[in-house]
């Protein structure tokens, strides 16, 4: 988390002289299994996590960095074995999945204070948490397990980020976006038990330059220079 943030500072600081902006928001993160049968045996649901950042804005491109959270919820149902005795048991659970990310946007100006993205995001592993539950289902006993997981159980997350901004001002503005990976999560599985991260990211914008839309020129035609024959100004007038 630190070098994350000493990145984002120096990153300010070399492109200063540009359109910089901070991003903040929350992730509502699943997981997609490569086989189509575990994601119908597995109830997958969405797992919150955070995301923030600083992104260049050049005249072509949005460059970002940042830190991201990914992961999902996990339940399924099941059976287990005690004395030859079936037991009906609920393994529940969360993963959450740490990176340090980058990404490239194409942006495209919709409206004044529209522009749509699409573009590619990359991201490198820093670590997670693995959360395990074994519930039994006519019982109320229930065992829990926490791990942290270690960045070299990960591979490198890629795949695409397209979204919609929208700017209240010329300062402040809000991000709407969804993420498709399209590697494999975890290094240590099988490529049939391995998974897919998916993302939609909901964050807020702020642009340190401020920087305005230059005016149209119907706005400047409305400054009209005129001058006046009178030697004496109008107050003399008055008073004379």
């Amino acid at each position: 988390m630190k070098i994350i943030l000493i990145c984002i500072l120096v990153s300010s600081t070399i492109f200063s002289q540009g359109g910089l902006a901070i991003f903040g928001g929350s992730n509502f993160s699943t997981i997609q299994y490569n086989n189509a049968d575990l994601n119908n045996q597995i109830d997958i649901s969405p797992k919150n996590g955070s995301s923030f950042g600083i992104e260049y804005r050049s005249s072509r491109f949005n460059f970002g960095i940042g830190f991201t959270q990914r992961g999902s919820k996990l339940k399924q149902n099941s059976t287990i074995n005690i004395g030859g005795v079936d037991y009906e048991i609920e393994i529940g659970g969360h993963e959450v999945y740490d990176y340090a990310s980058a990404h490239i946007l194409y942006p495209i100006s919709m409206y004044e204070q529209i522009d749509v993205f699409g573009g590619l995001q990359i991201g490198s592993s820093i670590g997670g948490t693995s959360f395990t539950k074994l519930s039994f289902t006519e019982f109320n006993s229930s065992q829990s397990d926490e791990i942290d997981m270690k960045p070299k159980e990960f591979g490198l997350d890629a795949g695409l980020l397209f979204g919609i901004d929208y700017m209240l001002n010329h300062r402040f503005g809000l991000r709407a976006s969804y993420y498709q990976g399209f590697t494999n999560v975890r290094d240590t599985l099988k490529t049939s038990l391995n998974f897919k991260n998916n993302t939609l990211n909901l964050s807020a914008i702020m642009k340190l330059k401020g920087q305005r839309k230059k005016p149209n020129p119907e706005e400047q035609a409305t400054k009209i220079e005129t001058k006046s024959s009178l030697i004496l100004p109008l107050r003399s007038l008055e008073v004379k």
